[in-house]
């Protein structure tokens, strides 16, 4: 299938349901509330995959393009649930158009797509994806989380994380070659740091402020990384030195916020 033009009486898209296919442009009507699983994932023809101006897309499953080679995706305003990995490895994704519909519950900002926690907030809280080329990401002051494969395999070398960020999710940064600084502030709120979320990237310190609980291999492979810097008010029982031991830096150095060293550790 080159051309798919999904018929208009259909509602939903099974999981797998395109998976792996030959298909290089889609088309999805307007009835269609659902997009399952896998459903384009390993389509290493896809290009442009298009929704109907009057789209009722409500929700788009688990890894639904992961490791597909789409280039342009429209998805409507109207669209609230990104499930897990949906973007995870698309490389070539430039360009995502947000479609204007009477709700608005996901829209465009500068190269990043943002969404909502609740429908009922006028907030969008979330950034759910970042075009591949991005370089620099300004991210807004009231976003609380940073969604799964947000920003990887983009050209991002620099990121600044507001106070505002709660969580950063799985492999939100992964592959992400080119990152060699992030910036987190002291009055930081951030809670979590999900799996791998900085995995493969160039990022050579990190700082942990005092409210981080979990951080799972964050920085697994992260060879570059030689300081970890805490927060003077951090629990520091909460350190698995796990989560360091695969960045294979020769030293990974704990050091508190006023520059007094507290630990090396030799990996």
């Amino acid at each position: 299938i080159e051309n798919l033009k999904i018929p208009p009486f259909i509602k939903r898209i099974a999981p797998f349901a395109f998976h792996e296919s030959t298909v290089r442009n889609v088309f999805i009507p307007l009835h269609v509330t659902y997009i399952g699983d896998n459903a384009f994932s390993c389509c290493i023809q896809l290009d442009r995959f298009e929704v109907s101006n009057d789209s009722e897309l409500q929700t788009i499953g688990e890894y639904a393009f992961s490791y597909s080679l789409v280039r342009y995706l429209s998805i409507p305003s109207c669209l609230l649930e990104f499930k897990k990995g949906i973007f995870a490895g698309t490389v070539g994704l430039n360009e995502i158009n947000v479609i204007p519909t009477d709700k608005q519950n996901t829209c465009c900002y500068n190269k990043l797509i943002l969404g909502k926690t609740d429908a009922e907030n006028d907030e969008y809280d979330v950034i759910f994806f970042a075009n591949r080329d991005i370089k620099k990401a300004e991210i807004p002051l009231n976003i609380k989380r940073i969604g799964s494969h947000c920003f990887s395999k983009s050209l991002i070398e620099r990121i600044d994380i507001p106070s505002t960020v709660t969580r950063i999710d799985d492999n939100a940064f992964t592959d992400c070659f080119l990152l060699k600084k992030v910036d987190i502030s002291p009055d930081s709120q951030l809670q979590s740091i999900g799996k791998y979320a900085f995995s493969h990237t160039k990022i050579g310190s990190i700082f942990l402020p005092q409210h981080v609980k979990s951080i799972r291999l964050a920085f697994y492979a992260s060879f570059d990384l030689q300081i970890v810097e805490i927060d003077d008010k951090y629990d520091f029982q909460l350190i698995d030195y796990n989560d360091f031991k695969n960045s294979n830096a020769n030293i990974i150095i704990m050091i508190p916020h006023e520059g007094k060293t507290l630990l090396a550790w030799q990996n």
